[in-house]
C-alpha cells in the first residue's frame, strides 16, 4: 500500500508540476484555474478590496481530490483537525531527524501549506501555490528550497501512507518511559508518530518527553519486533531490535548493531 500510494502521488505531481514551470494566474489562467479553482479576475477582485488572498490551500485541496483523500486537507489547522476525524495518527510533528516523504502534505510555520515532492540532495522540493506577487499575480508550480532542509520551518505534515492506511494497532502499552540497561542506564521515551528520544537522567514523572534529549530517532513496531533507529552520531547509525515487544510487556530485550545487548523495563 505504501509504495503504491506514493507512486500515485508522484505520477500526479510530476505530470501537473513539471520542472522549471510556474503557472501564473495572469499568464496561464486556464491551467492556474485547473489547479486552484481560481481565475485571475477573481483574485484581482479580492486584492482590489485589500485582501491578501492566495491559493496555497486551494492547490492542496485539488491534490486531495486527485488522490481521493477525504475530507479536504487544504487547511491551516491540520494538527487539531485530524483528531476530529480520528486520523490523529497521520500527523507527524516536525523535529530534527525527521523528514517528510514524497506526497506528504506540509504545514509550514505561519500560514502556508503545500505538498512534498521529495528532496534534491538536502533541499526540499514542494508542489505549491501561493507563489504570488500581490496585486500582480498568484502562481503554482514546483518550488525548491533556498537552502538545506530546516525542520524548524515546518509545524509538521500529514503522512500519506498513515492517512490512507487506517489506524495502527494500539501502542498505549509502549508509549512513555522505559529504563534501559546495556552496562549503563539510559531512559527512553517512546512518543507518538514513531518518535523516540533518550536521556541519561531519570525522568521526573512519566507523562512528558525529555526537555533536552541526548539523541532521538524513530521506531517501527512489526509484530513482536520493535526496531529503533537512532540519529547518526560519531559517523554511524545505531539500530536496536527488541524481539519480544508484545502488547502489555513490562520488559523487552534487544540486540544492537553497535553496542551490547539491552534490557528495557517499563517505568
Amino acid at each position: 500500500m505504501g509504495e503504491e500510494i506514493r507512486a500515485r502521488a508522484r505520477g500526479i505531481l510530476e505530470a501537473e508540476l513539471p520542472k522549471n514551470v510556474l503557472y501564473r494566474s495572469d499568464l496561464n489562467e486556464k491551467k492556474f484555474q485547473e489547479l486552484t479553482g481560481y481565475t485571475h479576475a477573481r483574485l484581482k477582485a479580492n486584492w482590489d478590496k485589500g485582501s491578501k488572498l492566495s491559493t496555497c490551500m486551494e492547490y492542496v485541496a485539488h491534490y486531495c481530490g486527485r488522490m481521493g483523500l477525504t475530507p479536504n486537507l487544504g487547511r491551516f489547522d491540520l494538527e487539531t483537525f485530524l483528531p476530529t476525524i480520528k486520523k490523529e495518527y497521520a500527523w507527524v510533528r516536525s523535529m530534527p531527524g525527521r523528514k517528510p516523504k514524497y506526497g506528504d502534505i506540509l504545514l509550514h510555520q505561519g500560514t502556508h501549506i503545500d505538498v512534498s515532492m521529495g528532496f534534491d540532495g538536502e533541499v526540499l522540493i514542494r508542489g505549491a501555490s501561493g507563489q504570488c506577487q500581490i496585486p500582480l499575480y498568484d502562481a503554482v508550480g514546483r518550488v525548491h528550497g533556498k537552502g538545506p532542509y530546516d525542520p524548524a520551518k515546518l509545524k509538521g505534515w500529514v503522512d500519506l501512507e498513515r492517512y490512507v492506511g487506517g489506524a495502527p494497532a494500539s501502542i498505549t502499552w509502549l508509549k512513555g518511559w522505559w529504563k534501559v540497561w546495556d552496562g549503563n542506564y539510559y531512559y527512553y521515551y517512546f512518543g507518538d508518530g514513531g518518535f523516540v528520544q533518550y536521556t541519561k537522567t531519570p525522568p521526573v514523572g512519566t507523562g512528558q518527553p525529555p526537555k533536552q534529549p541526548a539523541n532521538q530517532g524513530e521506531y517501527a513496531l512489526d509484530g513482536p519486533s520493535l526496531k529503533v533507529t537512532w540519529n547518526s552520531t560519531g559517523g554511524a547509525t545505531t539500530i536496536e531490535t527488541f524481539y519480544n515487544a508484545v502488547p502489555g510487556a513490562r520488559q523487552m530485550n534487544a540486540t544492537s548493531n553497535r553496542f551490547s545487548p539491552l534490557v528495557a523495563t517499563r517505568l
